[in-house]
């Protein structure tokens, strides 16, 4: 019994020691700190994602194909890693001859990044935790992501899940 308590007094110093030791390290040199809360330096970047789903029609049950464009600026750190935050931007939708066209709220947190068009039958698409990231090259990248959609129908929603290519162009400034 004795060594037990000695062994978990002995695990507890350990611990407190190694939290103590984090709590003294220096933030990185790039970052902007504002008391114990340090965020990472950003830089702005132009997203471009074209979509594609076969999305199944919630009354009708056929396949329409699907494409979704999109085009914002957003931050991401100096190594091109995601920001969580909340921009606006467009969002172009069409499924077989319909086409909505118009602004969009983009939510980028914890799971991921959600297109949200303002007009139409409110379609939405999604992508996952790490879709919008860029590397630091000058020149334009790309890459494919998985993705889903979502699509309203009179109060019925159809969802499906496609692909889309996100490309980065850089812009020159940093914050």
């Amino acid at each position: 019994m004795k060594k037990n308590i000695l062994i978990a007094l002995f695990a507890s110093a350990l611990v407190s020691s190694a939290y103590a030791s984090n709590q003294n390290e220096q933030p990185h040199h790039d970052d902007q700190c504002d008391g114990h809360e340090c965020r990472p330096k950003t830089k702005e970047v132009c997203f471009n994602l074209y979509c594609s789903y076969e999305v199944e029609g919630p009354r009708d049950h056929e396949l329409k194909s699907c494409t979704a464009a999109s085009t914002f600026s957003k931050k991401v750190t100096l190594e091109g890693a995601e920001v969580p935050e909340t921009l606006d931007g467009n969002l172009e939708v069409k499924c077989d001859g319909q086409t909505w066209v118009g602004r969009a709220d983009i939510f980028t947190g914890l799971l991921g990044t959600r297109v949200q068009g303002k007009t139409g039958p409110d379609p939405a698409i999604f992508l996952p935790r790490g879709a919008l990231t860029a590397s630091c090259g000058p020149q334009t990248q790309g890459h494919y992501t998985e993705s889903s959609i979502e699509i309203n129908d009179d109060g019925k929603f159809s969802r499906s899940r496609g692909k889309c290519f996100v490309w980065v162009t850089e812009q020159d400034h940093h914050n």
